[in-house]
């Protein structure tokens, strides 16, 4: 009696065969090894320009945290922050899933915008921003909910870090964000929901926490640097 084959197994086989055919009749690539990372360099997204609003934004992220990152007018660097699970009171309405917050960075002096370039480096998996001789990096880090950003310049400047509140009051069926007050040299905001008709979501609550080496506290949604630096680290924390 023979036995019947599996269908799964013949797809397989068809798989293998197909593969073999290709290196045969394309000898190029058994002697030709393909560079990953050439091919994504190939594949990078380059603006010569400022944004310069939210509508002409940069998209980066880790699968959880995204940011859409773009630069102003003025040399800014806004983002806003999203997370997969950020889910509000109105989970059916156009504001169910709302952003942890908008960061704007800013540099005194400010750096010149020319030569300006935002690159979406896709082998690293950052957004990289050059005004000027001054370079900013954005990224999320892949195995931790860390968002950074890294400021490197030829003269040293003062870094200021603002929480910018998009939801100061209840609006639309969805709770105010709040700033929590207390956490020497570091933001701290979160949103918490109020009682829902889907219970799991009452009382979620969401937001982030951010800081630097050398950043100190000037308001409750205000980080600034110390003293004036070559270099920067700002670093914000979704939960």
């Amino acid at each position: 009696m023979k036995s019947k084959i599996n269908p799964i197994q013949i797809k397989a086989v068809y798989r293998v065969l197909f593969c073999l055919l290709i290196f045969i009749v394309c000898p190029h690539l058994q002697s030709k090894a393909i560079n990953v990372g050439n091919v994504l360099d190939s594949y990078n997204l380059t603006w010569t320009e400022p944004g310069p609003t939210s509508q002409q934004s940069m998209p980066i992220g880790n699968g959880d945290i995204g940011l859409n990152v773009w630069v102003e007018s003025n040399g800014d660097l806004v983002f806003y922050i999203g997370k997969t699970d950020a889910w509000s009171e109105d989970n059916y309405g156009s504001w169910a899933l709302l952003k942890v917050g908008r960061i704007r960075v800013s540099l005194n002096p400010k750096p010149a915008l020319t030569p300006f370039a935002q690159i979406l480096k896709l082998r690293t998996g950052e957004i990289e921003i050059q005004e000027g001789t001054t370079i900013l990096r954005v990224w999320v880090d892949a195995n931790n909910p860390v968002v950074r950003v890294e400021v490197k310049s030829e003269q040293p400047s003062t870094l200021t870090a603002t929480y910018e509140n998009t939801r100061p009051k209840a609006l639309n069926g969805v709770s105010a964000d709040i700033v929590y007050v207390g956490d020497p040299d570091q933001v701290t905001w979160y949103h918490r929901n109020t009682l829902t008709a889907v219970p799991s979501l009452s009382k979620l609550t969401f937001g982030a926490i951010m800081k630097g080496d050398g950043l100190v506290s000037k308001s409750t949604s205000v980080l600034e640097s110390s003293s004036p630096q070559l270099t920067h680290t700002l670093s914000i924390y979704p939960q």
